[in-house]
């Protein structure tokens, strides 16, 4: 009897840990250069997210990224000048014969918004003998869950007609709850 009631206490336990643990999201948010859930100005939109659909966890390697034009005259994005954290970035399809590669810019018609972009943070090097050493990871899920924060940087260069703007922009990845709150730091 004693047996069945331990077995039982920890099967309970394991559920509502389960359920608990379950429950947190990981989501960015743009810190500077204004605090929202996208950056945006007078030219463009960037949306932001670590993960395809929104509010689905990720392992911190990748963000998915997608810019929408908002002039009247089309743009272009210097996808090799765009930086994480100062680092170079790779794209989902990169692999050992492209990485190196300058990407190609993207042009973007007015009120278009491009594809949503998998990035992830490069380390263009010779260390490693797959492309997958040459990743290095944005966040740690892990600590996030505990509730801490990471900040990342990105520098996002758009080439208008007569200049080329580096927008820098500032997220924050953390986690919230079902309910949308922030998770408190354990």
């Amino acid at each position: 009897m004693i047996m069945k009631k331990i077995i039982a206490t920890i099967i309970m336990v394991i559920i509502t840990l389960g359920v608990y643990a379950g429950n947190k999201n990981i989501i960015c948010k743009v810190i500077y250069p204004r605090e929202g859930n996208t950056f945006v100005n007078d030219s463009i939109e960037v949306k932001i997210s670590p993960s395809k659909n929104d509010y689905i966890s990720t392992d911190g390697y990748f963000l998915y990224l997608s810019i929408k034009n908002k002039t009247k005259d089309r743009i272009y994005i210097e996808w090799s000048n765009l930086r994480i954290d100062g680092h170079t970035i790779l794209f989902e399809d990169d692999n050992l014969l492209t990485y190196r590669n300058k990407k190609e810019d993207e042009a973007i018609p007015s009120s278009v918004t491009t594809d949503e972009k998998c990035i992830a943070r490069g380390d263009i090097s010779d260390y490693g003998e797959s492309l997958g050493d040459r990743v290095r990871q944005i966040f740690y899920p892990k600590e996030i869950k505990r509730g801490d924060s990471a900040e990342v940087d990105l520098i996002v260069p758009i080439k208008f007609s007569t200049k080329t703007i580096d927008y820098k922009i500032k997220i924050e990845i953390f986690c919230v709850d079902k309910n949308g709150n922030r998770i408190p730091k354990q």
